[in-house]
């Protein structure tokens, strides 16, 4: 195991925790006296290749790690030793593996973690990148009470299928154990696991382990491969929760959300029905709250988007959901009247209904006006992903080598798309796919006489060609 690594600028204050693959510490950043986690990789980098893959992930980590559902990370390198290293946010809180006493969250507070978990989930998978080992323990809980994603350290390109490093066996998803098509493990693995860590936050055990009590891990395993999973009325989940989480826990994985981000439209509509409240979704590009009926709520309840997520649970409250008739009405204001005059109090009465009638009659067509207008302005995106139209293939593909250089270029089929992704045919070691805006890629260091790539067109929406177009560069004679 690598020791604490000297690092310029940081001192050493103790260990945190140490896994298969990484050990982790407690720093203090000695200008700002910041606490930081250093976590430093098991795996020694002792070729250029490996520091290259390095350093392209831990560039991908930090793309993303600006979402407020996504653990910061602050900096990265590689030790005198060779060991690669990342400097991040220290969640003093711990993880919902094991959550303090008074941040257990109860089913309001958790289809709150859960939103904000899926708008993580669906940004990491719109920069092509796969989790792969999502559970309680790799979902942190920051200084204000939020849900972190954390622990992308055998993350994955969307887009590069060479193996399936990690997904621990309770959280796993049937596809990912059966191991019989690495294309299987997608988008919709991972929002299999993060469904299954839902249930094991709400109730303390993975799904397969609450339906079936295996015996130990090789049984649980059997059980995930081959069976379906029973209705969650019989593993003390509430059974509003069950449509959105059965859909998610699919056996099969194209009957799955598409999206994470349709995962968490799924849990906003749970919780208007529920509690008369959303929780924004936070994603590029999507406007914050769920469709009711397939139109976009103008004006729904609100949950701020920087609230506390976790708040101390009162002890009174439970997991039923509150009635209909249970909400707190406005007190009527009291008109006090000391006239001794019954027929003034009569005429003063039918003056205020008559101006009372007035008043609100001109109140509900102004916000019917404005709620019009309002709902005619909005970004309104239907959410049953009825657009089926597939993403065209890149054209007009050449490629030459040049020296050791091998140039490739292509052409867009005319319209406006956002970037490109594109991997080397046969490279089992390239852990991510590169993408680009330009339609042009490089590939240095080539000795043959013949390399090629595929290339995939993406969307804003994260896309892609259903078929990657593969261009070759050929050596010519003298080059």
């Amino acid at each position: 195991m690598p020791s604490p690594p000297s690092l310029h600028g940081y001192h050493y204050v103790r260990d945190i925790g140490t896994g298969g693959s990484s050990c982790v510490y407690l720093y203090e950043q000695s200008i700002t006296e910041r606490l930081v986690a250093v976590k430093v990789g098991t795996r020694l980098l002792n070729d250029a290749g490996a520091q290259d893959r390095f350093r392209t992930e831990a560039s991908a980590m930090a793309r993303i790690a600006d979402h407020p559902g996504i653990l910061s990370i602050y900096d990265a390198g590689i030790t005198s030793d060779s060991h690669g290293y990342l400097v991040l946010e220290y969640a003093a809180n711990g993880t919902f593996a094991h959550p303090p006493h008074d941040m257990r969250p109860d089913t309001e507070q958790l289809l709150s973690v859960a939103i904000t978990l899926c708008s993580a989930l669906q940004t990491a998978h719109a920069h092509g990148i796969l989790h792969r080992d999502i559970k309680p323990s790799n979902i942190l809980i920051s200084d204000a009470r939020t849900p972190l994603l954390a622990d992308f350290g055998i993350a994955s390109s969307l887009y590069s299928f060479s193996s399936i490093p990690g997904y621990s066996v309770a959280w796993a998803p049937p596809e990912v154990l059966r191991g019989t098509d690495l294309h299987t493990a997608g988008e919709s693995s991972d929002i299999y696991s993060l469904a299954a860590s839902l249930v094991g936050i709400l109730t303390g055990s993975s799904p397969y382990e609450l339906a079936y009590g295996p015996h130990n891990k090789a049984q649980l395993a059997e059980y995930i491969r081959t069976r379906q999973l029973p209705p969650f009325s019989h593993m003390g989940v509430p059974s509003f929760l069950e449509p959105a989480l059965s859909q998610a826990l699919a056996f099969d994985p194209n009957e799955r959300y598409y999206s994470a981000l349709d995962f968490a439209r799924a849990l906003q509509r749970t919780q208007q029905r529920t509690y008369g409240c959303q929780t924004p979704v936070i994603v590029r590009g999507s406007v914050p709250y769920a469709s009711s009926n397939d139109e976009i709520l103008s004006t729904p309840q609100q949950l701020p988007s920087t609230a506390t997520l976790l708040a101390p649970v009162n002890g009174n409250r439970s997991n039923t959901p509150p009635t209909k008739n249970s909400s707190r009405r406005k007190s009527p204001s009291v008109i006090s009247h000391t006239s001794t005059s019954l027929r003034v109090a009569v005429v003063l009465v039918l003056v205020l209904f008559f101006c009372c009638a007035f008043y609100f009659s001109l109140k509900s067509q102004t916000r019917t006006m404005l709620t019009s207008q309002s709902t005619s302005q909005m970004d309104v995106r239907r959410l049953s992903n009825d657009d089926e139209t597939p993403v065209p293939s890149p054209v007009g593909a050449a490629g030459k080598i040049i020296g050791t250089t091998a140039v490739f270029t292509w052409k867009d089929s005319g319209e406006d798309h956002d970037s490109y992704s594109w991997t080397p045919t046969g490279d089992t070691q390239h852990s991510n796919a590169t993408h680009t805006d330009a339609p042009s890629a490089t590939l240095r260091g080539v000795t043959g006489k013949q390399v090629c790539i595929n290339v995939s067109i993406v969307t804003a929406s994260h896309r892609m060609s259903q078929t990657p177009t593969t261009i070759c560069a050929t050596r010519g004679d003298g080059s």
